[in-house]
Parts: structure tokens; C-alpha cells; sequence
């Protein structure tokens, strides 16, 4: 049999060709469906990109279009131009107008609504440690009222590194052209000297909620404390206090103070100061002298004998 050797030789080539190029297809079409994936990827990340460049600009524009209308309309619009300053403090107070405008800093002619009254009353919170609270109005078209209020002294604090200080029912230390004649005076304290502005701690902060707590207890008139001294270390009680009063006795006084219970320990300090009222009573009505001591430092009030 013949062969034609072309015709071999053909057939040969054609399969082995055919071999070659079989596998190219499936490679082109997986990088055909990558490139359009990354298409696709690109084009998200420029249209996120895009939408917040777009959202910055408005928010920018937005901010600007607010501060030009609100100048416009409000803070450079002369018919909000103060006409009068009206500043309120107390009778005797430390604070006076004056010293109010010059830490302000306000005068008429100001405008209204360019004043920033948040940034005015933070400040002179921080700076004055006599101004208890202070609240500023606008009254339109052309009118700020500016009420102050001082904090009231309850005690005086005497101590032996620095000067004499006030002190309020809050703790808070500061100064106030008051005579100490009339208020309790707290001794005893040694510790570093007190800043004003500063509230008290520790048994500084026990002898003025007693004087405060003795003044509003129904038996308030019976109790007056002259003195209070916080030294403590009395009767075996780290934390106790010493009382003079107004009769000339002399009391060791403590109440139990719960750390996990506040008005527990308020209710145990309203429950003893009742009970010394009621015993400087029993000896006022039956004529007999007052103790030249006392002494309220049991972990009960019940049988002290106060009553014999």
C-alpha cells in the first residue's frame, strides 16, 4: 500500500496544531472576565470618592452659607446693638456691677448676639469662687441682663498655715467681706492651706454638713454650735468631731457613715443632732445646768444618760 508522504506529514501537522491551540481559549476568557471585575472595582472606589468630595463641599458650603447668613441677619445687624446692660447682684455682695463689667468685659454698644454668653458664664465661673451661679439673658431688640448670685458663707474656716476662709453648705472656699463674728468657726485645721474655689474634703467636709444639717433639723433653734474642731482622734473615733456650743458644752460627736450609703449616714447625722437638741431641751424646761461635756460617740444613741 502507498502512502503519500505529504499527505502524512499533513495530517501530523494539523493534529499537533490543533493540540497547540486548544488550551488558549479558556485563558483569554478568565482574563477577560478579571479585566472587566477590575473595571468594575475601579469605577466604585471613584464614584465613592467622588460622592464624598461632593458631600465636603456642600458641608463646606453649607457651614459657610450659615456663618455669612447668621452674621448678616444677627451678629452685625446694628438693631441688636446693646442699649442697656442690666446686672443684678445682691445686696453686699463682694460682687459688684462694676467688678462685673470689668471681668466680662461687656459695654453697650456691643452687639447682642456677638456676645457668647456659654464662654462668659464658663469663665467667670472658673475665675470668681464667690459667684455661686450667674445667669445671662437677651432680652430683644437691644437688652442683656446679667443676675449674679454669691454663695453664702455658713462657716468660717480658721487655719494655721494661711489666712482665715469661708466656707458654703457645698464645701466650696472663698472669700466675702462678712464679719466671722456670728458664724461657726472650724478649727483644728493643719492640713496644706486652701485654695479658693476649692471644696473641702474629709472631716473639713463632716463639720460643714454639720452646721448645716444642725440648721435645718426641726430642733434648729435649740442647737446652736459655736465651734467645731476637726482634729478627730476622740473617744477611740479617728473621725469624730468636736462641738461647742452655744451653752458652753463641750460634745464628742460621731455618726456612723456608710461608704455604700449616703443617705443612710445623712439620716444617722439628722437622727444624733436631734437627739442633742432634745436633751439641751430636757435641761433647759426642768431648770437644770447644762453638761460641761457630752459625749455622742457610740455606735447607738440609747442610753447615754443624757436625760438624768
Amino acid at each position: 500500500m502507498w502512502f503519500d508522504d505529504g499527505e502524512m506529514t499533513g495530517r501530523r501537522w494539523s493534529r499537533k496544531n490543533r493540540r497547540r491551540r486548544a488550551p488558549r481559549h479558556p485563558i483569554l476568557a478568565v482574563n477577560t472576565r478579571l479585566n472587566a471585575q477590575r473595571d468594575q472595582e475601579v469605577r466604585r472606589i471613584a464614584w465613592i470618592v467622588l460622592a464624598l468630595l461632593v458631600l465636603t463641599a456642600a458641608t463646606a458650603f453649607g457651614y459657610f452659607g450659615y456663618a455669612q447668613t447668621w452674621e448678616l441677619l444677627f451678629a452685625n445687624n446694628p438693631n441688636f446693638t446693646i442699649r442697656t446692660l442690666d446686672i443684678r447682684t445682691e445686696p453686699g455682695a463682694v460682687i459688684t456691677p462694676t467688678l462685673v463689667r470689668e471681668y466680662t468685659g461687656l459695654e453697650e454698644g456691643a452687639n447682642l448676639f456677638a456676645v457668647d454668653i456659654a464662654r462668659i458664664r464658663r469663665d467667670i465661673m472658673a475665675r470668681v469662687p464667690n459667684v455661686r451661679d450667674m445667669e445671662i439673658t437677651r432680652r430683644l431688640p437691644g437688652a442683656l441682663r446679667i443676675e449674679v448670685y454669691e454663695r453664702i458663707p455658713i462657716a468660717a474656716i480658721q487655719q494655721k498655715r494661711g489666712p482665715d476662709v469661708f466656707v458654703d453648705e457645698q464645701g466650696y472656699v472663698f472669700a466675702a467681706r462678712v464679719r466671722r463674728e456670728g458664724l461657726t468657726l472650724i478649727t483644728g485645721c493643719d492640713g496644706p492651706v486652701l485654695r479658693l474655689g476649692q471644696r473641702v474634703e474629709g472631716l473639713l467636709m463632716d463639720a460643714v454638713l454639720t452646721r448645716d444639717t444642725s440648721a435645718k433639723i426641726p430642733a434648729a433653734l435649740e442647737l446652736e454650735i459655736v465651734e467645731i474642731d476637726v482634729r478627730g482622734k476622740l473617744e477611740g473615733r479617728d473621725d469624730a468631731l468636736r462641738l461647742r456650743l452655744a451653752s458652753g458644752t463641750a460634745v464628742s460627736f460621731w455618726w456612723p457613715r456608710p461608704e455604700d450609703d449616703a443617705t443612710c449616714g445623712l439620716q444617722a447625722l439628722q437622727d444624733r443632732l436631734t437627739f442633742l437638741a432634745a436633751v439641751l431641751r430636757w435641761h433647759r424646761r426642768n431648770g437644770r445646768p447644762f453638761p460641761p461635756t457630752f459625749s455622742l460617740t457610740r455606735n447607738s444613741i440609747t442610753g447615754t444618760g443624757a436625760f438624768e
